[in-house]
């Protein structure tokens, strides 16, 4: 025993197979299968037999995943069960269940996630816990086998005789050779139709289904064994093949892309090798259709063991290049065809009928459309792809080219053809190999079948493109300051004449160009200036002076007399003056890059004498409805007094502002103003009609001049007295209008003449203003929120989880109920915090694992998705609970990773409906309710100032109900929220009643439903006895245990695992109100904090309108003043009424953070009032408006959907601004202040280095506003520091003018680009020489001529086989930029596979380097934050000020400091510091350059940005950053490596796959002045001189190791994320940046050149919408 017997079989013969045993064994071996002898001998005869088999592709390659069965037809006993036969009613392998399914082997689940599952066959699952699906598989599925990965199948104990046997196979499911949609309608075995994008469809009629294969066919049985005497071994066999029975021929392929561009032919390059200046400029790109020609390589061999070439052609005869310049083309497979032998194994096939081919070898020739006419002027030369070496150079000097006529066998000719054969396209092997001998030529020939060069090898189901390098050839001289960009390259990147149709190329330099606008532009500015301040000066002095006169006119009106009998202001017309009038005058910035100036009104505006009656209001830009801004009120106010035709505004004005409260911008800082229901003071024009009513004036009638005794009246009427005139007292009347001030002295009356006549008309202007003692509606529902509400029952709903398990349960919550402008859903988790402010380490920690990246740590799950129980109490009193409530909930949760921060606080939403809906069914006549807090009116008086004196005299008062003048009040939605959610809490259908809330009862059937919503932490009972509210400061008083989810694993000791404490300031956005606050219209009692009763707003009777003893403030606010007489004249505009607002957050407490430390506390739940991080108030410090009094609140709404938290902000306070900016999350930053809404004063900036930043206190006295200069603001005070202001714009206008006219030429050059050919147009001289032939002159630096072709191609770099190396062609002598040029070659490079589902069913490594989605159409990064930092950095030195305001248009030149050293040539380029930074700001892996994520903190030493080296000599430092997936991508791109990261990001464990790829040359760039920092200098620069090339296989680079060929850090790092492949440097800790003395420090590599952009820079194609990659995404329905 112990043996096998192998049973030899032919593949491919279907028969049966009789062998004698005359030997004992354990094993029989056929195929890949093995039979058990325990698997024979079960019986002493046979009466069964065994069917073994093979289902193959392409009659060679064994398929798996493929299903093979004997078919049983149903009983005639189960097809009148109809438990079964509604399962498996087939008679026939064709019939149909009831759902349409025919008879099927496929699984019903998908085999992976993009799997189009389509089938009814049982699962094993099934089979184990249905009793029918048991039985129905016993019975008719018994004989049912699925292939192994060799296509193999066995089933035992098939029945004897003749069977039909089924196969079933998904062609999207058959492993490694799995097919997409694509493939098939590729291979014409579907259409577009029958398909969904890159994803199969399903259908209950497989037959309509494409991608499945279903076959029958017939045998007969014989039995496994016979008689023992003879004891013969029968086994059967049965073989499908896709191509022979299902016409499937599998013929893998790959994807090849790629775009071709070009210039206009009037800017070709001539003869003179001179390219004109606008040639490359990104905007006069074209692009043209084209033709590819392809040859390959065949698996059939010459007679010299070399493979046969053949050409293979595309599609469209190769004219598969569209008009935007792409192709996508599928280039087939035709090597390495892969079979299953006999023993299962995969091998190869030397039959190509045979197999699955899985490589090709291609070699291309690209061509632009154009007339094939060899006297064509204008031509564009061919690109050979791939093309990368040009032979035939012995030495660095002599071109090959010069030996074209010598001798054939002389040694210049060699290498002359050596040259020719690096250009030749043909079949012969001879063409490629002609010039070499010996060892050359077989290494040569090795060369081009390996696919070092001139072929490429593909590998089937990935995706590649092409890929140049840009050479940066310059030739010609230019003179002083013209045509710097007569050179090869893309330019004029940054425009933005064509952002709108045209990718962005990728940028990695820049030069001054000159612009013929600009230049006539500054030349006049330039004289301008001198002329503008002198101006200036002139008006100042008239200013000065008019203002002058202005206040002379103004003191005159005010002389007169006035006394108790007489007033005389003769001059008192003139009080117009006495407005003061603003002469301001504002000069709009340009910005950039948006190139458009600030908006700027320099109308010159007028201020009242009182300022604060033309105050703006602050604008409201939050989500909960504006209570608590006058705006809400005063249209609808105009309408109710549109009869006073002159003051129907200012009433209305007033009035609101009395409802609402004030919200004047300018006293924002101020509580005592700030949201008080005390109108600003206006203007009231009073006629004489209305004179009598404005103070103690009053009719006399029945008087006699003669006495001294006068009857007078009020003016409705009513006798007042008979008294008394003394002398000298004086009395007013108005109604007679024959008198004006009556005074009695000697006896007789006399008309002093202060009342007009009967024949004259008088108004009168008086001020006045509003006022109200009731509370305004936002604070009304600030109140009600109160935590005390819930005991009272006001603000108590009722609640089940779970309703449909919990029959009977319930428990008590309140809510969070206020008017919303926006409409949420049922089950929305909210926050009124950012989440991205958060500082929990937890929740930010990243690794990238085995399954990608992962965010937050680990943790445990307390309960699974089963059926589960949680305990839950709610407060019965302010300090006990009630007995826990415990609910059965139908399903937990698996969650085991931190998805949610724990230092903020998590709502939902119950419900949402308009206040037209609630009316319908609320009842607001119950006291106190939240109907009721509308329902109460607002009651306003209405002061104005008495005619003589100084009091304030009440003229109207009256109830207001402020919901009737709020516009659109009843479309405003009533938002019920729950505090305190459980975000890792499944949602569940939980049952409400909020009935109390809403004036009725907990049984009212109109407010109890049902909503799918999570469980949450109810109002719980308090632990400190000492005070009505949780405090603030201490973890244990407001957070809770999540019901599922334990941050951390138990036990755990690694990053990733183990729960870090912190601290945080999220939990400050809340009221600080409590009774241990001492305020002066609040008193505590019973530890609760109430109003005084000396309140004006304090009622002993219960009202809506008015605090009472039955509320609790502690968590909100409180409103105070004085508890003035309506009734008396109030002695002050102001002070009088005692007017203050107590409503701090604690953010002003000085123990305003708290450290989370405990683990499981990770749920927050608190009852005080929010103000969210939307900021409505002075400052976070000074008087933050809360909940509904906040028109700045911020609602975030939480997306749990994806896999990462992420967040919806409908505001974020961000509009406002405020006087005191320093120390707020909206303080201006350096990255910020380049708009015109953040723009600064160039002496703002202050600092060098890290510490390079914005003086805040410098913001407000730097004479610039929103992105304008201000002038005139203080006439002849002001003038020197308004010439100051006045350069300082006029070189700033310049300066940034020159940058949006594309003075700073963003640029590309020197480096290897993806995914396009710049197949730049060439000028082609033709002339005839003395015997009439035609020859042809072109610059031969550039394109090389194949003469017996005719053909012109773009030069590939040349290469010294001597040296193997490659050396670049001298450039020309003072007139390049380049020592060297390497010119223009090409390769291809593999960008993966072109679906990621490979990787999840096979076990090639490779799958995993799946990087479509992350590719766009162009690397490019937005460089205009780039561009005005480093502008910034340089125009805000005070010795390069000097510099540059004295000199005009060149001052520009300061940020080219990058000089040629030829005299003749001054063609400056840009600053090396920010060439280098634009150019990793256009790669791949890398997080692009924005403010957004580069975040810069005033007076850090840790800031991503910085100044270094010198204030002369300044270098822009950026410390770019990737993610651990930007570095994984990287590391797709080359070397082919998955980095394993399984615990945390501070090690990784690489495992290298590997790339094949060809050695490219590459310049190096070359840091300067020593290397002192890892940024060099100024000066930094491409490095071309010979010793400079370095080479490389494209996709071998690798960014860790001592030997990258990238930046790497001189110091020892332990750390591979420090290497980037990019200039970046850390010293030890790669958590945080290295500082000494408040600088960045780092020792830079010991080499001061290095590698940089080069592989990951792309460019798919010009017209945006129709790049190769949009094809492609397109093709493939990829999503981003």
């Amino acid at each position: 025993m112990g043996q096998s017997y192998r049973i030899r079989t032919e593949l491919g013969i279907n028969k049966t197979i009789n062998v004698q045993l005359d030997q004992e064994f354990e094993f029989l071996e056929i195929l890949s299968l093995k039979i058990q002898q325990s698997d024979v001998y079960t019986r002493s005869c046979s009466d069964y037999g065994v069917l073994v088999g093979r289902v193959t592709a392409n009659n060679g390659l064994g398929i798996p995943n493929a299903r093979v069965s004997v078919f049983i037809p149903v009983t005639a006993v189960d097809e009148s069960n109809p438990l079964i036969s509604s399962i498996y009613p087939y008679k026939s392998p064709k019939d149909k269940n009831e759902d349409g399914y025919r008879y099927n082997l496929l699984p019903y689940e998908k085999s992976y996630s993009k799997h189009a599952a389509t089938g009814t066959l049982p699962t094993r699952s099934d089979a184990l816990t249905g009793s029918t699906a048991v039985e129905i598989f016993d019975k008719y599925y018994r004989y049912t086998a699925k292939t192994n990965e060799s296509g193999d199948y066995m089933i035992m104990g098939v029945p004897l005789g003749e069977q039909t046997i089924v196969m079933d196979v998904d062609l999207s499911d058959i492993g490694e050779f799995s097919l997409t949609p694509q493939d098939l309608i590729r291979m014409g075995l579907a259409s577009e139709a029958q398909v969904a994008g890159s994803k199969f469809r399903s259908s209950t009629d497989l037959n309509s289904l494409p991608q499945i294969i279903n076959l029958t066919k017939f045998i007969d049985v014989s039995p496994l064994w016979g008689d023992p005497t003879v004891c013969q071994i029968a086994v059967n066999r049965l073989d499908f093949d896709l191509r022979d029975d299902a016409n499937v021929d599998i013929q893998p392929t790959s994807v090849f892309m790629g775009s071709i561009f070009s210039s206009p032919d009037n800017l070709r390059v001539k003869f003179n090798g001179f390219p004109k200046d606008n040639m490359g400029n990104l905007c006069g790109l074209t692009t043209s259709p084209g033709q590819i020609l392809a040859l390959r390589q065949t698996i059939r061999q010459d007679s010299d063991g070399n493979p046969v070439l053949e050409q293979y052609e595309l599609e469209q005869s190769g004219n598969v290049i569209d008009g935007s310049g792409t192709w996508l083309i599928e280039l087939p497979m035709n090597l390495d065809y892969f079979v299953t032998n006999e023993f299962g194994e995969k091998v190869l096939s030397n039959d190509p009928t045979v197999g699955i081919p899985t490589k090709a070898k291609y070699r291309f020739k690209v061509k632009w459309t154009q007339p094939n006419d060899l006297t064509l002027e204008t031509r564009r030369a061919y690109y050979l792809v791939p093309n990368v070496k040009e032979y035939g150079w012995e030495n660095d000097i002599t071109d090959p080219s010069i030996y074209r006529n010598f001798p054939d066998n002389s040694p210049g000719k060699k290498l002359y053809n050596q040259q020719q054969s690096s250009y030749y396209f043909g079949l012969a092997w001879s063409g490629y190999t002609n010039g070499f001998v010996s060892q050359n030529k077989i290494n040569r020939l090795n060369e081009i079948i390996d696919c070092e060069d001139t072929f490429y090898e593909f590998q089937f189901n990935k995706v590649y493109t092409v890929s140049s390098l840009i050479d940066q050839y310059k030739s010609g001289r230019n003179f002083i300051g013209s045509a710097p960009g007569r050179f090869i390259g893309i330019k004029e990147i940054d425009s933005q004449d064509c952002e709108d149709s045209v990718n962005k190329f990728p940028v990695n330099d820049g030069f001054r160009n000159f612009d013929l606008l600009y230049f006539l532009f500054a030349i006049i500015f330039t004289v301008l200036q001198p002329i503008g301040i002198i101006i200036l000066t002139i008006a100042h002095f008239l200013l000065w002076l008019y203002n002058l006169v202005l206040s002379f006119l103004c003191w005159l009106s005010r002389v007169g007399v006035s006394n108790r009998f007489f007033s005389w202001y003769p001059f008192k017309r003139w009080r117009k003056y006495c407005t003061k009038r603003d002469f301001t005058v504002r000069l709009p910035m340009i910005t950039y890059p948006d190139c458009q100036a600030c908006e700027c009104d320099s109308t010159t505006s007028t201020t009242p004498i009182n300022p604060q009656s033309d105050e703006p209001d602050n604008l409201a830009t939050g989500v909960l409805s504006y209570l608590s801004s006058p705006l809400s009120y005063s249209g609808m106010l105009i309408d109710k007094f549109s009869a006073d035709t002159v003051n129907s505004d200012l009433i209305a004005t007033t009035i609101s502002e009395a409802i609402a409260g004030r919200a004047t911008f300018a006293f924002i800082n101020d509580p005592t103003v700030y949201k008080m229901p005390r109108s600003k003071s206006v203007n009231f024009t009073i006629s004489e009609s209305e004179i009598c009513i404005t103070g103690n004036q009053y009719r006399i009638e029945n008087n006699t001049q003669s006495s001294i005794s006068i009857s007078y009246y009020d003016c409705s009427g009513v006798l007042q007295s008979d008294p008394n005139l003394g002398s000298g007292q004086q009395i007013t009347f108005c109604a007679n209008q024959s008198y004006g001030l009556i005074d009695y002295s000697s006896g007789s009356l006399f008309d002093l003449g202060l009342c007009p006549l009967p024949t004259e008309t008088q108004t009168i202007v008086l001020p006045g203003f509003a006022t109200s003692k009731s509370l305004p509606l936002g604070e009304r529902v600030n109140v009600f929120n109160q935590r005390k509400n819930f005991f009272s029952g006001k603000n108590k709903i009722k609640v089940t989880f779970a309703k449909d398990s919990n029959y009977g349960k319930s428990h008590y919550d309140n809510t969070l109920t206020v008017l919303s402008t926006t409409q949420y859903n049922a089950g929305d988790l909210l926050t009124f915090v950012n989440v991205n402010s958060t500082t929990d380490k937890n929740f930010l920690y990243t690794a990238d694992t085995v399954n990608g990246l992962e965010t937050g740590i680990s943790g445990t799950s307390y309960n699974g998705s089963g059926s589960t129980t949680i305990n839950v109490s709610y407060a019965t009193s302010q300090y006990t609970n009630s007995t826990p409530i415990s609910y059965t909930l139908p399903y937990g949760s698996n969650e085991i990773n931190y998805k949610f921060p724990a230092d903020i606080e998590y709502f939902q939403v119950v419900t949402a409906l308009t206040v037209s809906q609630a009316v319908a069914i609320w009842n607001d006549n119950d006291l106190q309710s939240f109907p009721n807090l509308f329902k109460e009116n607002t009651y306003v008086d209405r002061w104005v100032k008495e005619v003589v004196g100084d009091r304030y005299l009440p003229v109207e008062s009256g109830d207001y109900k402020a919901i009737d003048y709020y516009q659109e009040f009843s479309n405003q939605y009533v938002l019920v929220l729950q505090r305190g959610v459980d975000p890792y809490s499944p949602k569940y259908i939980n049952e409400y009643s909020l009935g109390n809330i809403f004036g009725t009862n907990e049984s009212d059937s109109n407010w109890t439903f049902t909503a799918e919503t999570r469980v949450n932490i109810p109002i719980q009972r308090l632990t400190n006895t000492s005070i009505t509210i949780q405090p603030y400061n201490n973890q244990s008083d407001i957070f809770y245990q999540s019901y599922f989810f334990s941050p951390g694993i138990p036990g755990s000791t690694v990053s990733g695992g183990e729960f870090t404490g912190y601290t945080t300031t999220n939990t400050a956005y809340y009221g600080l109100l409590s009774s241990e606050i001492t305020t002066t219209y609040g008193t505590s009692s019973n530890n609760e904090i109430i109003s005084k009763s000396a309140n004006g707003f304090y009622d002993n009777a219960q009202s809506s309108a008015y605090y009472d003893d039955s509320e609790d403030l502690s968590g909100a606010a409180l409103m105070g003043c004085v508890d003035y007489d309506q009734t008396n004249s109030a002695s002050s505009d102001q002070s009088y009424f005692g007017y203050t607002y107590y409503t701090n957050s604690i953010w002003s407490s000085p123990t305003n953070s708290i450290t989370l430390s405990t683990s499981q506390l990770n749920v927050m739940r608190t009852d005080r009032l929010p103000t969210s991080d939307g900021l409505d108030g002075g400052s976070w410090t000074n008087n933050p408006s809360i909940l509904q009094q906040n028109n700045n609140f911020a609602i975030y709404v939480i997306n749990t959907d994806s896999e990462d938290i992420t967040s919806t902000a409908f505001t974020t306070g961000a509009d406002i601004a405020t006087p005191d900016l320093e120390g707020l999350p909206n303080a201006i930053t350096v990255l910020e202040s380049f708009n015109c809404e953040s723009m600064v004063g160039l002496k703002c900036y202050t600092g060098f280095g890290s510490n390079f930043e914005i003086d805040q206190n410098c913001v407000e006295k730097d004479g610039v506003e929103r992105g304008c200069y201000l002038f005139m603001r203080k006439p002849l005070t002001d003038l020197g520091k308004d010439i100051k202001n006045f350069n300082e714009w006029a070189f700033r206008f310049r300066f940034f003018y020159g940058l949006c006219r594309g003075v700073l030429s963003q640029s590309f050059m020197n480096n290897w680009v993806n995914g396009s050919l710049y197949m730049f147009p060439i000028q082609v001289d033709t002339r005839y020489n003395s015997r009439n032939q035609p020859y042809s002159r072109f610059c031969k630096d550039l394109v090389h001529f194949n003469s017996e072709t005719n053909n012109f191609y773009y030069r590939s770099s040349p290469y010294n086989t001597n040296s193997n190396k490659f050396i670049g062609i001298p450039s020309p002598a003072d007139k390049s930029v380049n020592v060297r040029n390497l010119l223009f070659p090409t390769t291809i490079i593999n960008l993966g596979m072109k679906d990621y589902f490979y990787q999840e069913i096979t076990f090639d490594p490779s799958t995993r380097g799946y990087i479509m989605p992350n590719l766009d159409s162009t690397s490019y990064g937005d460089t205009s934050d780039l561009v005005n930092l480093f502008v910034i950095s340089r125009i805000t030195d005070e010795t390069f000020l000097k510099q540059i305001f004295s000199s005009g248009d060149n001052s520009l030149n300061q940020l080219f400091s990058r000089n040629n050293p030829s005299l003749f040539n001054q063609a400056r380029r840009i600053d090396g510091d920010l060439a280098q930074l634009l150019s990793i700001n256009s790669e791949e892996g890398v997080i692009k350059f924005s403010p957004e994520y580069y975040e810069t903190v005033p007076g850090s030493t840790t800031d991503p940005t910085t100044i270094l080296g010198t204030a002369s000599n300044p270098t822009i430092a950026v410390w770019f950053s990737s993610s651990t997936n930007d570095i994984q991508f990287k590391d797709f791109i080359t070397p082919g490596r998955i980095n394993f990261r399984p615990n945390d990001n501070a090690n990784y464990y690489p495992y290298p796959y590997g790339i094949k790829s060809q050695v490219v040359p590459f310049y190096q760039w070359q840091l300067k002045n020593g290397t002192s920092t890892i940024f060099g200098n100024q000066n930094n620069t491409w490095a071309t001189k010979s010793a400079d090339i370095i080479q490389n296989n494209y996709q071998s680079l690798d960014r860790t190791g001592t030997s990258s060929k990238y930046y790497l850090n001189g110091t020892t790092v332990a750390n591979d994320l420090t290497a980037r492949g990019y200039i970046y440097s850390v010293d030890g800790d790669v958590t945080s940046y290295p500082t000494v003395g408040g600088r960045y420090v780092s020792t830079p590599q010991n080499k001061d050149r290095f590698l940089v952009g080069a592989p990951y820079q792309f460019y798919f194609g010009v017209v945006k919408g129709e790049s190769a990659l949009d094809r492609f995404k397109t093709k493939y329905s990829l999503d981003e």
